[in-house]
């Protein structure tokens, strides 16, 4: 954080607002939400962002790396409202952008679905359903991103008691991070952490 918070001083006194300086600027807001200094890092995001659309356009990758950071952030921070606003913004220009099916547009529509989770179950299982179905039609059964659409779908049914899917859909994710990442991952570990949670219930 230091260091990026020097970099960019001197890069604010030179002329002009450069890519490098944008850079900067969106690792330095990375930093903060690492120290989960997030009223800070809400600021930095933002100034970056209307600096993103003014000099690369809002299609530009960049622009809409910076966007899907600030939706993370806004999740992070309880603001649902905030976070569905800016992951549509971004859905929109997606589907103009790069179609319906293309993997950047697919993840904008899995965290649309678990930012809906927060507020709505019922509505954020049926589009974890929809976007899983495409997710693992395009994807495949083992990718990462439609793994994670499975486990967010297994933690929203069994919020709604609906436990024996949950937990079948459950030990198909595990059985499929072992393979796929491997006993010892984090990722691994907290769906056998929930499966033993679902045992608990049944």
């Amino acid at each position: 954080e230091a260091k990026c918070r020097e970099l960019r001083a001197v890069q604010q006194r030179e002329p002009g607002e450069t890519v490098v300086a944008m850079l900067t600027a969106r690792r330095l807001g990375d930093a903060l939400v690492f120290q989960k200094k997030h009223v800070e890092a809400e600021v930095v995001y933002r100034e970056v962002l209307s600096q993103q659309r003014r000099h690369l356009g809002a299609e530009d990758p960049h622009t809409l790396e910076t966007m899907m950071a600030l939706g993370a952030l806004f999740s992070q921070s309880g603001k649902c409202d905030d976070a569905l606003a800016t992951y549509r913004d971004m859905q929109r220009i997606q589907l103009r952008v790069l179609g319906a099916e293309h993997v950047s547009t697919l993840t904008t529509s899995l965290n649309i679905a678990i930012t809906i989770g927060i507020q709505s179950k019922f509505e954020s299982e049926l589009l974890l359903r929809e976007v899983f179905a495409v997710l693992q039609r395009v994807l495949g059964d083992e990718h990462l991103i439609p793994l994670a659409a499975s486990y967010n779908l297994c933690t929203v049914l069994h919020d709604q008691h609906k436990l024996v899917e949950a937990e079948a859909r459950c030990r198909d994710v595990l059985t499929k991070y072992r393979r796929v990442l491997g006993a010892d991952h984090p990722k691994t570990q907290i769906a056998a952490q929930f499966l033993a949670r679902e045992y608990s219930h049944t």
